[in-house]
């Protein structure tokens, strides 16, 4: 029974095989662990479909196209008469001489289909070489290209142009003193992101302080950051006053303004960054908020994030509060205008780095958003000035609001001027 790679997001083509959890030639249990693979946005266990003898076509580190064939399980009778036909065979071929289990020639675009267990193709061009198995570099499928020595470098020549020079990030995979390592899919799709937002070239990054003491509704999750409540407030400035900013970059003529905003909340470990997303955030209650990034938390630690939370954002929130760096330029992710990162500088003191892309706003534009963030991030907790606060109109105190379960005062505006008022008298006025 052939194995395929399913499609798991519609922007991939490849993905790359990160563990195979059999051998080629062991026998695995239907249900059990066969092949994991990377996508640009999470990794993916493939389990085996039926009982059998595995035949892997890959190898760990390879790069497949999805909905191919990436493995065959054999069940216990053919894989007995595989046997056999194997054994009548002939030795006369001079790749089979080096111990290499294969009589199967194909030209050099195309893999042939009957494969068997642990045998390796080689093109015609691949053969013609007549080079030891061992440069075959352990690959089901040889072509020229892997088994012809890589050139190394060129000095640079200054009498020729530019154009004519050689590229110097060609290495010679050969030397002893350098590792050749591929770069995986997610990095490949970060880089892709960071090109498409202008690459740095048209980013810029402006600073603000957050002052903070006791929460008025504490979290035990958020004990000790802002990230849910810069979440929170910044989703609702977004889809209000500051909708110029949830946008992005398409043309010089043209820029693309979202009518909902989904949050993408940054999330790393051990090298394995990913943005999960909350949609329509700038809708949902701060409560409601939370729970949703508690969520995304422990699916991210499962390995279970879905379809859903890695669909793309309108902004982004990266928190190194629990690193203690000192400063962070975060990088523009994908389709959006801005991004926000959180260091936590003391106990009582955050920091706000918004990077943003100048051909969509200007950084006069993202100060007054920073401004109005640091406002309503710090309304979230005591100070002293507010224990004395009383609602104008029935005398109650902010600790008898708070009791309540109430955020704290509405002010509003009458012709005397600005007033506070608690929630009863406002849902009775």
């Amino acid at each position: 029974m052939d194995v395929m790679v399913p499609k798991e997001n519609n922007n991939d083509e490849l993905v790359m095989i990160s563990k195979l959890h059999v051998k080629s030639g062991e026998y695995i249990n239907a249900d059990q662990d066969l092949i994991e693979f990377e996508t640009s946005k999470t990794a993916v266990v493939l389990t085996a479909p039926i009982s059998g003898y595995v035949k892997h076509l890959f190898a760990e580190g390879d790069e497949v196209a999805v909905n191919s064939v990436v493995s065959v399980i054999t069940l216990v009778e053919d894989a007995n008469a595989e046997t056999n036909l194997n054994a009548g065979e002939s030795s006369d071929n001079p790749i089979f001489k080096e111990g290499v289990s294969n009589d199967v020639l194909t030209g050099e675009n195309e893999p042939a289909d009957n494969l068997a267990v642990n045998q390796q193709i080689y093109s015609e061009a691949a053969l013609k070489l007549n080079l030891p198995s061992a440069q075959s570099m352990g690959k089901y499928w040889v072509t020229s290209k892997i088994l012809l020595p890589k050139k190394p470098i060129d000095e640079f020549d200054r009498s020729t142009s530019l154009s004519e020079q050689p590229d110097l990030r060609v290495v010679d995979s050969t030397a002893d003193d350098l590792e050749i390592r591929r770069t995986s899919m997610r990095k490949r799709t970060e880089i892709d992101a960071l090109r498409s937002s202008g690459g740095g070239i048209f980013q810029s990054t402006i600073g603000i302080d957050i002052d903070v003491n006791d929460r008025v509704v504490p979290h035990a999750l958020f004990n000790g950051t802002i990230q849910d409540l810069l979440c929170f407030e910044a989703s609702k400035m977004l889809g209000d006053k500051f909708k110029d900013l949830n946008s992005y970059y398409v043309s010089d003529e043209e820029i693309v303004v979202f009518d909902d905003v989904t949050a993408g909340i940054s999330l790393d470990s051990g090298g394995k960054l990913t943005v999960a997303s909350i949609p329509n955030a700038n809708d949902q209650s701060l409560s409601a908020l939370q729970k949703h990034m508690s969520d995304i938390f422990i699916n991210f630690d499962d390995g279970t994030l879905s379809k859903e939370q890695l669909a793309p954002s309108t902004f982004t929130i990266s928190d190194l509060s629990s690193t203690g760096v000192a400063y962070v330029r975060p990088l523009l992710n994908g389709l959006e205008c801005i991004i926000i990162g959180v260091i936590k500088c003391s106990a009582s003191k955050f920091m706000l780095y918004l990077s943003f892309d100048h051909r969509v706003t200007e950084g006069f534009r993202i100060s007054q958003f920073l401004e109005a963030l640091k406002l309503r991030i710090e309304s979230h907790f005591r100070s002293g000035l507010q224990s004395s606060l009383e609602c104008n109109f029935c005398a109650k105190t902010y600790d008898e609001e708070l009791a309540l379960g109430n955020r704290g005062f509405l002010l509003i505006e009458d012709a005397t001027g600005t007033k506070r008022m608690c929630r009863n008298c406002y849902n009775g006025w």
